[in-house]
């Protein structure tokens, strides 16, 4: 399934995510997000690493001016040194699942530490080491067993944002990566307070004009606006060419809005999104008589 790309600060727990920073300012950034999402939605957060990520980390927390989040959300940060780091990057079969294993257990006991603390739940943070032209299958291999204990809710209450250096993977192995998990964040993108949504009506054809995100944040905005369509004879168009994600609740109303329509208007959806498309083909919505697909 295509990836979405969105906020850092609309990740939920039970989510598994995935960025490729461009270098230390963009981590510095990315810290600096996770620790005032943390503390908005009253969660721990883990940072774990190798010991050099842990030492860059250490000193930009005693640096007042490289961390710009609030100083209370750095009470609530942990940084930690993954055992098994050294050569994980090797050979050897099963590297990839033997090391989940160990962020899974890593994950477990400070889970339990943030629920006994008072904490909402567990945004941890995993910095994930590496040279350019290291082989994929460990790194796979490790995320597609993180991936599959997080969808079973092992352990319950935790988001994971696995980190990656641009510098120091290649480009072949990132896509890969990012095709391993269900959620991508841009680096940029990433640091936007909110998902954001705009919606500017079209007159002609008529319709709207759907910038940025839909999620739970902003779907009461979202389905007053589609609302316009159950009130026109016409066909109503949504230009999606900017809607970069939409979640299933989002599409599920769309392909709503498409059912009520009788047999002589359209609900036409312009450009949408891969994350959309691959959501309607799911759940058989793209097959709706009054549903249509253009691209411009």
């Amino acid at each position: 399934m295509s990836k979405i790309c969105t906020s850092a600060y609309a990740i939920e727990r039970g989510d598994h995510a995935c960025v490729a920073f461009g270098g230390q300012e963009d981590h510095r950034r990315l810290l600096s997000v996770h620790l005032s999402a943390a503390l908005e939605r009253g969660e721990k957060i883990l940072y774990a690493g190798d010991i050099d990520c842990v030492e860059s980390i250490t000193d930009w927390l005693g640096d007042d001016t490289a961390i710009s989040a609030p100083p209370a959300a750095r009470g609530q940060l942990t940084v930690r040194v993954v055992e098994g780091y050294d050569g994980f990057f090797g050979p050897s079969p099963g590297a990839g699942e033997a090391f989940a294993a160990t962020v899974a257990e890593l994950l477990r006991d400070e889970t339990t530490l943030a629920q006994r603390t008072g904490y909402t739940g567990l945004r941890a943070c995993l910095v994930i080491p590496g040279e350019l032209g290291t082989g994929p299958e460990p790194v796979l291999d490790q995320e597609r067993s993180i991936d599959r204990l997080i969808a079973d809710g092992r352990p319950a209450g935790v988001s994971l944002i696995c980190q990656y250096d641009r510098r120091r993977f290649s480009s072949e192995l990132l896509r890969e990566v990012e095709r391993s998990h269900p959620i991508v964040l841009d680096p940029l993108r990433a640091q936007q307070r909110q998902p954001l949504l705009t919606m500017l009506p079209l007159d002609r054809p008529l319709g709207l004009l759907l910038n940025g995100e839909i999620d739970r944040s902003n779907m009461p905005e979202f389905a007053a606006a589609l609302r316009a369509a159950l009130r026109v004879e016409d066909d109503f168009h949504l230009d999606m060419a900017r809607l970069y994600y939409a979640d299933v609740d989002a599409v599920e109303l769309v392909a709503q809005i498409a059912m009520s329509f009788g047999s002589s208007r359209r609900l036409i959806l312009r450009s949408p999104a891969p994350i959309v498309r691959t959501t309607l083909r799911i759940y058989g919505w793209d097959r709706l008589p009054a549903l249509s697909i253009v691209d411009f």
